[in-house]
């Protein structure tokens, strides 16, 4: 009773904030019971209130190795170190504390934090769902896990949520949008469409959701309802740049004098963010150099770029180098590449690889208008496999060279093969993954799938470095904002396809841009050969499918072969001079 009594006059006086009594009571508490965690995460707290953070952490240490912890204790312990910013003690603690009572809906949301704080994406994603299958109906803790699902999720395993979510808050239009982007990361716009659709009936007046609705349009390349869309959004925000930039992207081998103007006032004024100036300059850039006003169009790139630095940062290439010198270094000496079984079903894997607009959309669509072969668009499970590995310790690039164990390597497989043959039909033998950047990462899909084929392919680096400069890209490429960060990521793209050549088991199938343009009929004939496929004219048909593309390159592919934009960058070389200094420097084959 004596030891209560202190432990209750002690939060008192912290929460009055009277510091000499707290040290007092205090005083007498560690000499009377100098073992109990109560009493140290009493001292923890003090000392951090009086800024003292080294004896704070001395008593915080101490719970550690205290045995017979109460789970809801370690859990108000976890949550002094995590104020602390010590994450490291706050994840034993919670640890503990989910061992200790694994039903706690409390303790594994805590630990989600901890993991994420501690920038574990992949580990804070698992517990926070575990929160969240303890707690179903806490729709804070949903609202949570939506976000890490959003940000860290593989779609089709993130889609349960934002269902839940969107059903909990059918007026609010965050809510609606979310489930809208995850349907879209699957592809699936039609269902995207009616979505926005249904949510548009209960909240006419949302802005946001008229311009939703209307990339959905335009991604299913309806482009008569899009523009509608995007003119009701414009109507209910005026001066909003982005229903301004769909216009244009629909418009652009139209000159639209009067966009154009509206446009151009948009950014001459400072109402707009960086993020709105930036989607904005890029659309109107693209607009203007189809229309041959080419010395604006470049001048609205620099402009996009510049506030698209401002807005998510430079391009670090110390942080490239690094990890591209960390792959060769892991994979460099070779793996004990898992063989191709004959009890193992056929996987059908193709992954087109390259830097983005290298031709990776005209190659996907070729294929998929084989009646045989299916394209997935563009698939973020490989990266979210990658980063989410975590073997004896190490992270990728490293732990990608060890082995997976079969149960793992198993679930992986089947999670990966769920996404790409969502959407196919049941006569497709082969599902195309077309992610460019999967360069990074086809160490693990070698581990995965052993009967996987790549198809590398290549353009011009000046067409392909214009494209990528005046392209609006997603915030997590900071490299297509500079012409110095373009010719990083063109030389680290060589830099790994040599060594996954040279190391992987896989073949890959090198395919050049201008060959492809230049005899469309015996390319896309050797692609189709290289598949193991017999060849069908309907792959040469590709533009009249009316598949859906989400991709920059949505409006070029639904188009038959051409050579418009062969050799394009020519047009823009007095503006390019860093590009191809650095591409010199660097010794970038193709740059002269």
């Amino acid at each position: 009773m004596y030891i209560e009594k202190l432990l209750r006059q002690v939060r008192a006086a912290l929460s009055r904030n009277d510091r000499q009594c707290v040290h007092a009571l205090l005083q007498q508490l560690l000499t009377a019971a100098p073992a109990d965690p109560r009493v140290h995460e009493l001292a923890a707290v003090h000392y951090l209130k009086t800024g003292d953070r080294a004896v704070a952490m001395e008593h915080l240490g101490a719970t550690l190795g205290a045995p017979d912890v109460d789970a809801d204790l370690l859990c108000d312990l976890a949550r002094v170190a995590h104020g602390a910013g010590e994450l490291f003690i706050a994840q034993q603690l919670l640890e503990r504390a989910v061992n200790e009572k694994p039903e706690s809906a409390m303790g594994w949301w805590l630990l989600a934090y901890v993991h994420a704080g501690r920038k574990q994406w992949g580990m804070a994603l698992g517990t926070m769902r575990k929160a969240h299958a303890l707690d179903p109906d806490n729709a804070d803790l949903l609202e949570k896990l939506v976000d890490l699902e959003l940000d860290h999720g593989a779609p089709r395993q993130s889609l349960a949520a934002l269902q839940r979510w969107a059903e909990l808050r059918p007026l609010q239009v965050d809510a609606q949008l979310k489930l809208g982007v995850i349907l879209g990361r699957l592809s699936r716009h039609a269902l995207a469409a009616e979505h926005y659709q249904r949510a548009i009936s209960r909240i006419p007046d949302a802005p946001d959701l008229w311009m939703a609705l209307g990339q959905s349009f335009e991604y299913l390349g309806r482009s008569d309802e899009s523009a509608s869309a995007y003119n009701h959004a414009r109507m209910l925000r005026p001066n909003w740049a982005l229903p301004v930039a769909g216009l244009l992207g629909l418009s652009r081998r139209k000159a639209d004098a009067g966009l154009w103007q509206d446009a151009r006032n948009l950014l001459a004024g400072d109402a707009l963010s960086d993020g709105d100036r930036a989607i904005l300059g890029y659309e109107l850039g693209k607009s203007l150099d189809s229309n041959a006003q080419s010395a604006e169009a470049m001048a609205m790139w620099e402009m996009a770029n510049a506030s698209r630095q401002r807005q998510i940062g430079a391009f670090d290439p110390q942080a490239l180098e690094s990890l591209v010198s960390a792959t060769e270094a892991a994979f460099a000496q070779g793996v004990d590449w898992p063989k191709v079984s004959s009890s193992v079903p056929p996987s059908g894997v193709v992954l087109i690889v390259g830097m983005p607009r290298s031709g990776t959309t005209l190659v996907e669509q070729i294929i998929n208008a084989h009646p045989l072969a299916h394209g997935a668009g563009e698939l973020l499970d490989l990266t979210l496999m990658a980063n989410g590995l975590d073997l004896e310790g190490s992270h990728w690039p490293e732990a990608g060279r060890l082995q997976l164990a079969e149960g793992r390597r198993a679930k992986l497989r089947d999670q990966y093969l769920q996404s790409l043959r969502a959407r196919a039909d049941e006569h497709a033998r082969l599902f195309v993954d077309k992610a460019p950047l999967n360069f990074f990462f086809l160490g693990l899909a070698a581990q995965l799938f052993p009967d996987a084929r790549v198809i590398w392919c290549r353009r011009n680096p000046c067409d392909v470095a214009v494209s990528i400069f005046g392209e609006n890209f997603s915030l997590d490429a900071p490299f297509a904002t500079s012409w110095e960060g373009i010719a990083d990521y063109m030389v680290a793209e060589t830099r790994l396809m040599e060594l996954w050549r040279r190391t992987l088991p896989l073949p890959v199938l090198e395919l050049d841009y201008q060959a492809m343009v230049n005899q469309p009929v015996s390319q896309s004939q050797r692609l189709i050969e290289f598949l193991g496929l017999r060849w069908d004219a309907a792959c040469l048909e590709f533009h009249s499918s009316g598949a859906v593309v989400q991709t920059p390159s949505r409006w070029q592919v639904r188009q038959p072969v051409n050579r418009r934009s062969v050799g394009r960058w020519q047009v823009h070389a007095d503006a390019m001079t860093a590009f191809i200094a650095r591409a010199r420097s660097l010794q970038l084959d193709g740059v002269q």
